[in-house]
């Protein structure tokens, strides 16, 4: 009988261990196909147009979700109380919306002020930043500003003008 592992292990002193390895083969890679990577893209582009297509239904519909999901908890706290689930889901819908209301409603002079003093507030940022970049040109003025650089130039050697 051939018990080489147990041979080695038990000639060996007790620090040193002895290590097997095993040495596992490397699947081999499998060819991607130009089709089926075009097609790929294709699928996701679609699908994305069509999520984007389709928005005004899903947009409303993962909102349900997710306050169904928030809700959830309250509501099966609410069944267990014996209030009927769709009642409890009602009386928390409609406590949900009354609060959104009413900070709507609350909170409607502030950003009416907010709305009053936006022009003042965009002029001073507009102020400040040119101030604190100084004047310095965009890009498109500095292009502008060549090409009149380059007109008078042409016009001066007496090249004509396009």
């Amino acid at each position: 009988m051939n018990n080489e592992p147990a041979q080695i292990a038990a000639n060996s002193s007790p620090t040193p261990t002895a290590v097997v390895e095993t040495v596992t083969a490397i699947p081999p890679r499998t060819p991607v196909e130009a089709h089926s990577l075009a097609m790929t893209i294709l699928a996701v582009l679609a699908g994305v147009f069509v999520l984007r297509w389709a928005q005004a239904v899903f947009i409303p519909l993962v909102v349900g979700v997710m306050i169904n999901y928030a809700l959830a908890p309250l509501v099966n706290r609410m069944e267990k109380w014996h209030i009927p689930r769709a009642l409890g889901g009602a009386i928390l819908l409609l406590g949900f919306v009354g609060g959104l209301c009413w900070m709507t409603y609350s909170l409607r002079q502030e950003a009416s002020n907010l709305i009053q003093t936006l022009p003042e507030v965009a002029e001073k940022f507009r102020h400040t930043l040119s101030k604190e970049w100084g004047n310095s040109e965009g890009p498109m003025d500095k292009v502008q500003k060549a090409a009149i650089q380059l007109e008078r130039a042409a016009s001066e050697t007496g090249a004509a003008t396009p």
